[in-house]
């Protein structure tokens, strides 16, 4: 591919190419705990002033108006910091939308924002925060925007992200044990596919002069600015925009992703989210999952922290992230988290931890990785096996049966042998009963299928348990990849599982390895599933996206949400419905509200960005459970989100694999990640927007 002449496509002597996760932190200077401001952050918004210095016929002139002559989309859509608060472009609430197609609008104002020949895109920070106006796809790149000729290019915008080197491409670190050398590229290919980028970016960090010759000069700046910032604690507030509630106080910059959220039955106001929170770059003993709780509702945060360590074959382990939440009916609050060593996840146990606590211990405690927020707290699996990593895991709490109110888990037991760095993996389950005093031993769920992934687990109301995941054909043998969903059901008060049911053959999944035509982070198909009774029969709704066009089956294009629902415990399906609108549709996530008749799902679609299909809002549908009729659309995010605009994953690379939707006596919360407050990145620099987790309640 050709590198438009504009972008450097090699390093030069001294520099790194650094266009993958965690390397844009080169060039940080020093960072001491002192320097931490009490507020650093600003919310962005729409409506930006014109540039009152600069007339369209000066050199370097940063706003020269076009007309675009077949755009959809109009209305305020991008992003500018105006003094922590937002713009009056928009109302500050949702749009609910008719189940159907937008219609044609007005095309708006395109301006190019390339300052003139200046290299690289170069704008004075005056110039490119004025400049953000209706620009069809807004993409900064060195603090303005590229060309307008280049954002009208996709082939070129992809050529500015696959060419340069990225951890994708480069060594990871010996799969054989605990090392520390760098292994071949092939394994990082294979595993960084399948395992959270968390783990890689935690193992460069701490041991920089392992990283590849190439990207280590970034590594050992990034490492020496994290380490003058160690022990720092967030000073910043949890904001709003429009309708969002920021749900975290990080002033450091740093990302939030894979967005879990639980709201008590009981007392609907308290609201537990977790994420895999960055802040944990800083954390002494290295914990990583975040935790964020709200008691209002969603109006603000109580408090937040970092799920502390667990005993993992006697030794404490940091929590690892892939964060999962559960609040019982009366308001018992769990958490879930990989756990592994950081400086050596392949080399050491690794494990799954359960957390309990309460929302008085929670409000009350110091907050951070405070072992006393999460007084109750175990490991209900964990491994020692030479290359086996556990990954993955989600929870669920219910009452079932004559066992009581117990807790399941479900997890990927990945094997990270053999050439490619990945041999596949099994899908294993475990149960506890609700103070975590005992659990099963592992049980095997996925039976000797080679390559699995994405387990998911749902307690009906009459205590039957379902374990849904995927199997991927085709991914070790290098051919087009096809998931087979499927599902298995324990009765009430059991351990021992049904047959495995098949519930689709998706030939069009997402693959691994594979991407949305227009944007560049990390995806791949993802089943859910939830439970409601009709009829006075359990009916399980199984969710997931897939590609409607495929392209050299790897490109994935107009991604589709399906649904699907079986009345016989999954030995029949019905045929899939699209419950999407349109343009790309992913990430998808389903819960129920049992005293209606209905479900409701949330995903990300790109459907507000009709002509680059890249930038990206939350929508809200709800489904009639009897029909599977999609009877009211909604959409969540005030205005669209560019998903690249972050100093760290400012290619695109990772938003997280998941966000999650929950339902509690007729309100909905939306957990999701998105880049609309800007803050200085580790305290360098100007505030430029970056990745947070934000809260929606719907209705509001």
């Amino acid at each position: 591919m050709r590198v438009p002449p504009a972008v450097k496509g090699q390093a030069r002597e001294g520099e790194a190419a650094l266009r993958s996760v965690h390397l844009l932190l080169l060039g940080i200077g020093q960072l001491r705990v002192d320097q931490v401001p009490d507020d650093v952050v600003n919310v962005v918004g729409e409506n930006p002033q014109s540039d009152a210095d600069l007339g369209s016929g000066e050199a370097g002139a940063g706003c020269l108006q076009h007309r675009l002559g077949e755009v959809l989309d109009e209305g305020p859509q991008l992003l500018v910091e105006v003094d922590d608060r937002l713009g009056r472009g928009t109302q500050d609430r949702v749009a609910e939308e008719a189940d159907r197609l937008d219609g044609p609008a007005r095309a708006p104002r395109v301006v190019d924002c390339s300052c003139g020949a200046q290299s690289r895109w170069r704008c004075p920070a005056s110039i490119s925060r004025k400049c953000l106006t209706s620009l069809a796809n807004p993409r900064e790149c060195d603090g303005a925007h590229p060309p307008m000729e280049v954002l009208m290019r996709p082939s070129a915008v992809r050529a500015v992200k696959w060419g340069t080197p990225a951890l994708l491409l480069v060594p990871l670190l010996s799969l054989s044990g605990g090392s520390g050398q760098a292994g071949t590229a092939g394994n990082a290919v294979g595993a960084f596919q399948h395992l959270s980028s968390g783990v890689v970016a935690h193992y460069y960090l701490t041991h920089p002069q392992n990283a590849p010759e190439g990207v280590r000069p970034g590594y050992q700046a990034a490492a020496k600015a994290l380490s003058n910032a160690k022990g720092a604690r967030s000073t910043g507030s949890a904001r709003t925009v429009g309708n969002l509630l920021r749900f975290n106080r990080d002033s450091f910059g740093l990302p939030q992703n894979e967005d879990s959220v639980s709201a008590c039955w009981n007392r609907p106001d308290v609201v537990l989210g977790g994420t895999n929170d960055y802040r944990g770059l800083l954390n002494p003993k290295g914990n990583f999952t975040g935790w964020h709780l709200s008691t209002n509702g969603g109006k603000s945060l109580a408090n937040e922290g970092l799920l502390p360590t667990v005993g993992v074959f006697g030794k404490q382990v940091p929590s690892g992230g892939d964060p999962v939440n559960v609040a019982t009916k009366d308001c018992l609050l769990y958490a879930g988290s990989l756990n592994y060593d950081p400086n050596d996840p392949f080399g050491n146990p690794s494990g799954v931890g359960v957390y309990r606590s309460t929302p008085a211990r929670l409000t009350s405690c110091a907050g951070g990785d405070a072992p006393a927020c999460w007084p109750v707290r175990r490991t209900v699996a964990q491994t020692n096996q030479k290359n086996h990593f556990l990954d993955k895991e989600w929870m669920t709490v219910g009452t079932s049966g004559k066992a009581g109110r117990v807790v399941w888990v479900t997890y990927s037991d990945f094997d990270l042998s053999g050439p490619n760095g990945f041999n596949g993996g099994s899908i294993k389950a475990v149960r506890c009963n609700e103070s975590l005093s005992t659990c099963t031993k592992p049980i095997l769920i996925s039976g000797n299928e080679p390559d699995i992934q994405f387990s998911d687990v749902t307690i009906d109301s009459r205590g039957r348990t379902y374990i849904s995941w995927s199997e991927i054909k085709g991914e070790l043998a290098g051919t087009p990849q096809t998931f087979i969903h499927k599902l298995r059901v324990a009765a009430p008060g059991s351990t021992s599982f049904g047959p495995t049911r098949t519930v689709y053959r998706e030939t069009k999944a997402i693959p691994f390895g594979g991407n949305l035509h227009a944007d560049g982070f990390r995806i791949a198909t993802y089943p859910k599933n939830a439970v409601k009774i009709v009829n006075n029969q359990p009916r399980v709704f199984v969710t997931w996206d897939a590609c409607r066009i495929r392209v050299f089956d790897n490109i994935c294009e107009d991604a589709q949400i399906k649904l699907t629902y079986s009345d016989d415990l999954g030995r029949s399906w019905s045929r899939p419905r699209v419950v999407s609108a349109g343009n790309e549709n992913y990430f998808p996530t389903i819960a129920k509200d049992p005293n209606d008749k209905t479900v409701t799902m949330a995903y990300f679609t790109n459907r507000f960005d009709p002509v680059f299909h890249n930038r990206q809002d939350v929508e809200l549908v709800t489904v009639d459970s009897t029909t599977a009729q999609v009877t009211k659309r909604t959409r969540v995010t005030p205005f669209s989100n560019e998903p690249e605009a972050d100093p760290i994953f400012n290619d695109g690379r990772f938003i997280g694999d998941y966000i999650e939707v929950t339902v509690a006596q007729g309100r909905t919360y939306v957990h999701f990640n998105a880049n609309y407050v800007s803050v200085p990145f580790l305290m360098q620099g100007e505030r430029v927007p970056q990745q947070d987790n934000f809260l929606a309640r719907l209705p509001s």
